[in-house]
């Protein structure tokens, strides 16, 4: 039976380099598990034209990714500290 963990992270290489980083701390634990990569896009990956002082909430970059953890879609979000939400 094969084990794997569906990793959320949005499309940008740094995004990819975190997510992957992450990946190889959980398998030193879980050297059996596999991995699927769940790209998904935030506000602030799709409207190029807004600035980000103008964009609704704080989460526009965490927003999709954390709905995803929590409707079961993926199994964890890595997040890049600066995209955090202030609070």
């Amino acid at each position: 039976m094969e084990i794997s963990l569906k990793i959320g992270t949005r499309p940008s290489n740094l995004a990819l380099k975190q997510a992957n980083e992450i990946f190889y701390q959980v398998r030193y634990f879980f050297p059996e598990i596999k991995r699927r990569y769940m790209i998904i896009d935030s506000p602030g990956d799709r409207d190029k034209s807004t600035p980000l002082l103008h964009m609704e909430g704080n989460d526009f970059f965490t927003r999709e990714l954390d709905e995803a953890v929590e409707t079961g879609k993926i199994d964890m979000a890595v997040h890049s500290a600066k995209d955090l939400p202030d609070q």
